[in-house]
């Protein structure tokens, strides 16, 4: 028994209540302000007497219930909790059942939403109490009040039974004590009460969430509407004793539709071939781990069992491992998808609506260029001056070499740097003696829009270092690309997944670069910087850097050919940029 404790206490995080100050635990507790002043006290603060984690939180727990009993007996004391007898509140519990203490959890979910509701229209226009209002009027918390609401979220999403138990019953007993009743750990129903709490707790964040996304959430049940004994101001029958073992009603069994998400996934295949669109092997490889990863956690054999409430703890689970907000929005949308294209194949009665989609960060995916000290510092990597290759497979072979290097002194990105081949690495159509980078959809190669069709003169020195030399060898094998490592469209993908790992890994193990917004694309802001830093035209720029016209030039011309530029001076101006590090490369 004592092992088994010993390993629950170790998987729980420290409490609340307990600091850590010179290498000695301390449970430090603020008096409730309805105390305080009959206690004499306005914080508790006790030396644990230990420097172990297991041995701190077993004496808090014990310091929490003393403390806890102790309030409340000073709340009785001074009337906030009166009472009918000598000893009891005014609302005995004692012979309640489990139906009484559910009901009991179920208005404190109305009570948060109804707080929070009130807390929001006090600020509202009037017009959010019409008949019709819209959710766009709905006030939404300030960034302190957001950030503290979110932090909380993802505490009550990760939390276990018995750790929200024990963090959240200060919280739970000053709600209920509204009604006039007081929380005794002791009483039979209490775990039960306080994990539908917890649930009640996750309902109301749900709602929450939407009313600070002004999406939804208008208006709530009143918590007095629920029907509990708390109401009756009658005599009630005796209700039986808690100890009475009362047997859960057994759930209401699942509708099913007979189909899988792997049906999903190929219903969702098919609707995207009758519409001649494309299919993106690399998204469906995505969206085939998202589905196994989803039916694992949550034991799903039948897409009629996917619920909105398992997508939502699926979603803020990913978010809590760390993973970029934009990536669990892809797999959610996968998700989404999958259980929406059931929806319209009549296979289910019910879509998964919209907004589970987070909220991105503003700074999250953004990218700085590469400053020119840190550009000086990568390419004076023994990968660009020693001749030297990292046997990896994730390095790519030559392409540890030449995609950064392309990247740096053209402004290409590795996608487009990936796709070149024999036919892209030529000379221009017009002028035969520039050689050029042809960034084109030709050949099934993928394109992030139209406009990022173009010419990108190739600098001089890229032929001095033999890249011609690998354009042949290419030919010669017939080979599509001219890397070795990647000879199909799904190589493509996996070479690029492949290469933003390894750089990430050789950016802070070998550049020493820890900023996570400087990337692989930071070589082409960096390359842009240099392009405005010459006082290049704006013409000149959007045509190497493959940007959209703007105003009303962009209505005009040829969408889908490359934009007709001036190639010879193009040519220039990539061969002008001072790059000092050219001078020591050697390939």
């Amino acid at each position: 028994m004592h092992n088994i404790l010993h390993n629950m206490m170790q998987n729980m995080r420290l409490p609340t209540h307990i600091t850590h100050r010179d290498g000695i635990y301390q449970y430090v507790r603020r008096v409730p302000d309805d105390v305080a002043g009959h206690l004499g006290l306005k914080r508790i603060q006790k030396s644990l007497k230990t420097r172990n984690a297991t041995v701190a939180k077993m004496r808090a727990l014990v310091l929490d219930e003393e403390w806890t009993r102790r309030f409340d007996e000073a709340r009785v004391a001074i009337g906030r909790i009166p009472r009918n007898g000598a000893d009891d509140p005014l609302i005995g519990t004692t012979a309640w059942d489990r139906e009484s203490w559910m009901k009991l959890a179920e208005w404190v979910g109305y009570t948060l939403l109804q707080d929070d509701w009130v807390k929001r229209v006090d600020r509202a226009p009037g017009r959010l109490l019409r008949s019709n209002p819209s959710p766009a009027d709905i006030p939404v918390d300030d960034d302190e009040a957001f950030a503290s609401g979110l932090k909380l979220k993802r505490l009550l999403d990760a939390c276990c039974s018995s750790a929200y138990i024990k963090e959240r019953h200060d919280f739970i007993a000053s709600l209920v004590r509204r009604l006039g009743i007081s929380l005794d750990p002791r009483m039979g129903f209490y775990r039960d009460f306080m994990r539908e709490c917890h649930s009640a707790e996750l309902r109301y964040f749900e709602t929450w969430l939407l009313r600070n996304q002004q999406r939804g959430g208008i208006g709530n049940r009143h918590p007095d509407e629920v029907n509990g004994p708390w109401r009756s101001q009658s005599k009630q029958e005796p209700a039986k004793a808690q100890q009475t073992a009362i047997a859960d009603p057994l759930p209401a069994p699942r509708s099913t539709s007979g189909y899988t998400l792997d049906d999903c996934i190929e219903k969702w295949r098919a609707n995207r071939k009758a519409a001649g669109r494309r299919e993106n092997k690399g998204y469906l490889v995505e969206m085939r781990k998202a589905a196994f990863e989803f039916s694992q956690r949550y034991s799903v054999t039948d897409v009629a069992h996917v619920t909105r409430r398992d997508l939502v703890e699926f979603r803020d689970t990913l978010a809590d491992t760390g993973m970029a907000a934009a990536t669990v929005n892809k797999k959610i949308g996968d998700l989404t998808t999958l259980v929406n294209t059931a929806y319209q194949a009549a296979w289910i009665e019910q879509r998964i609506s919209d907004n589970l989609r987070l909220l991105v960060p503003a700074s999250e995916g953004e990218r700085d260029p590469y400053p020119d000290d840190v550009i000086d510092r990568i390419f004076s990597n023994k990968i660009f001056t020693q001749g030297y290759r990292h046997k990896l497979k994730k390095a790519g072979a030559e392409l540890q070499f030449w995609l950064p290097l392309i990247s740096c002194l053209h402004g290409m990105s590795s996608s487009e740097i990936l796709q070149l081949g024999p036919d892209t690495v030529a000379p221009h159509e017009k002028e035969k003696d520039i050689l050029c980078f042809h960034v084109t959809n030709a050949g099934s190669r993928r394109m992030k829009e139209d406009a990022r069709k173009r010419y990108v003169p190739v600098r001089q020195e890229l032929i001095a270092f033999g890249l011609l030399d690998l354009v042949e060898k290419a030919r010669q094998s017939g080979r599509r690309f001219i890397w070795s490592t990647v000879a199909t469209d799904d190589d493509v993908g996996k070479a690029s997944n492949y290469f933003s790992s390894f750089w990430s890994y050789i950016s802070k193990r070998e550049f020493g670069i820890d900023d996570p917004r400087l990337a692989l694309y930071s070589f082409r802001h960096a390359f842009q910087d240099r392009l405005e830093d010459m006082g290049c035209d704006e013409t000149h720029v959007k045509a190497l850097m493959g940007h959209s016209a703007s105003g009303m030039t962009k209505s005009y011309g040829r969408k889908r050919q490359p934009r007709r530029v001036p190639i010879k001076k193009l040519s220039e101006i990539v061969n002008d940029i001072d790059w000092q590090f050219l001078s020591a490369i050697k390939p």
